[in-house]
């Protein structure tokens, strides 16, 4: 699938079943801290619905998408719109919209 990147941005290689990200060149990139994060967390029965509140690139929901066949659907918030809207590509790119949803809002306040 192919994705336009906008100025400043590239693709990076997660190195996890053909796995890529999007990331700014000069901004924010994710660390080891979100893959180990990821793969702390284990799914041994079927969950419905799991929340990624400061989602950022998207990373953690990417991973957890492609470890975790338990999990029926991410939800990966983000308040900032330009790191939502990356996330967001990040996730088509891998093929991963019926699994992630990526929501652009404050949730302070949401009901």
């Amino acid at each position: 699938m192919e994705i336009k990147l906008k100025e400043n941005e590239r693709i990076d290689d997660l190195e996890y079943n053909g796995l890529k990200i999007i990331q700014k060149n000069d901004g924010f990139c994710f660390g080891m801290d979100s893959v180990i994060l990821s793969s702390f967390v284990r799914v041994n029965k079927k969950c419905a619905i799991v929340a990624d509140f400061g989602t950022g690139t998207g990373i953690i929901s990417i991973l957890l998408a492609a470890k975790n066949d338990n999990i029926d659907k991410i939800y990966g918030f983000e308040i900032q719109g330009e790191m939502a809207e990356m996330a967001q590509r990040s996730v088509k790119m891998n093929n991963q919209n019926d699994k992630i949803e990526i929501v652009n809002e404050d949730i302070v306040g949401l009901s």
